[in-house]
């Protein structure tokens, strides 16, 4: 049960910790310290219900992470907190806003979540990583679709 929903915009320890926990990549210093780089969380009390990891780009913003905990999911958190953020950029800057976010090419549900809010393909890619493990060089095929929304405070007017 819900009791106390707050949003944040906060580069908190708990939130990158959160994040990591999920998607297994580490952060450090440099991250606190980047400018372009925001982090937009949602909380249920002490509990960390959803957070996004979001970079400003020249002409654009990039989702890089967003997750939510397994007890909140299904539940539109994840919908809110894109959109809530998008607006929010909308109002902060009264210009168009472009958000682009890359998806693996294997995670229907994620493809699935972005269609269904609106994203569109703008294109695919396959990037090499190649890890060296104990002395052994491990290259994998890493393939992932680029989708991109565009936004737009649109107020339409009635002439009698």
């Amino acid at each position: 049960m819900l009791t106390e929903i707050s949003y944040y915009c906060d580069k908190r320890p708990e939130f990158f910790e959160f994040i990591s926990n999920h998607f297994k990549v580490v952060f450090t210093e440099k991250s606190f310290n980047d400018p372009n780089l925001s982090v937009h969380a949602i909380q249920d009390g002490y509990d960390i219900v959803a957070v996004m990891l979001m970079r400003k780009k020249k002409e654009c913003y990039r989702i890089n992470f967003i997750h939510v905990a397994e007890k909140y999911q299904r539940q539109g958190y994840a919908s809110f907190l894109i959109d809530y953020v998008t607006k929010s950029i909308y109002e902060e800057t009264k210009e168009f806003v472009t958000i682009i976010t890359r998806v693996k090419a294997d995670n229907l549900p994620s493809l699935n979540f972005f269609i269904n809010a609106g994203y569109k393909f703008k294109t695919f890619e396959c990037k090499n990583e190649t890890v060296n493990t104990d002395g052994n060089i491990i290259t994998t095929i890493k393939p992932a679709y680029i989708l991109t929304y565009d936004f737009r405070n649109e107020i339409i007017v009635k002439q009698d």
